[in-house]
C-alpha cells in the first residue's frame, strides 16, 4: 500500500514529487499547483480532509466536481466547515492540518500525540445493542468500524 522514502536525497536535496497526482477531492494545495518539493505535509491535508469525512459521514463538497474543488482550495483557501465535526480538539487539529502553509501543518508524529490524548479522555464501554459505545456519538455522525 504505501512505501517509505527519505526525505532527502542522498546529495542532501529535497525530494522532487510529481505534482497533480492523487484525488483531487483531498488533494493538498501544493500538490495542485505543481510546486517542485513538496514534502510528505501533503499527506497530512489529505488526513484532515478523511477525518472531515468520517465525522460528517460524506465527502467533503459532494455536489462539486472534483476538479473544481481542486482549483479553489489551491487558489482562495476553501476547505469545509471544521463545525461540522462537531467536536472542538478535533476540529482544531483538522484546521491545522488543512493549514494552507505546509509549514504550519502538524507532522504525524504530531497528530497521533493529539489523538493519543484525545483517546485518553474518552470513556468508552461497551453496548450491548451496538457493540460498542462512544461517549461523543451525540456529537458527530462518524461510524466505529
Amino acid at each position: 500500500l504505501c512505501k517509505t522514502m527519505q526525505k532527502v536525497k542522498e546529495d542532501g536535496s529535497p525530494y522532487s514529487m510529481t505534482g497533480c497526482t492523487g484525488t483531487k477531492r483531498y488533494m493538498a494545495p501544493e500538490v495542485v499547483l505543481s510546486k517542485p518539493d513538496y514534502d510528505l505535509k501533503v499527506d497530512v491535508y489529505s488526513m484532515a480532509m478523511i477525518f472531515w469525512y468520517m465525522a460528517k459521514g460524506e465527502r467533503p463538497f459532494e455536489q462539486v466536481e472534483p476538479q473544481l474543488i481542486s482549483v479553489l482550495a489551491s487558489t482562495r483557501g476553501l476547505r469545509p466547515d471544521a463545525k461540522a465535526i462537531r467536536w472542538a480538539p478535533v476540529e482544531n487539529l483538522v484546521e491545522q492540518m488543512w493549514e494552507d502553509d505546509p509549514q504550519n501543518r502538524p507532522t504525524c508524529s504530531d497528530i497521533l500525540i493529539t489523538l493519543k490524548g484525545l483517546g485518553a479522555d474518552l470513556e468508552s464501554e461497551v453496548d450491548s445493542d451496538s457493540g460498542f459505545h462512544c461517549n461523543v456519538k451525540a456529537r458527530c455522525n462518524c461510524a466505529i468500524m
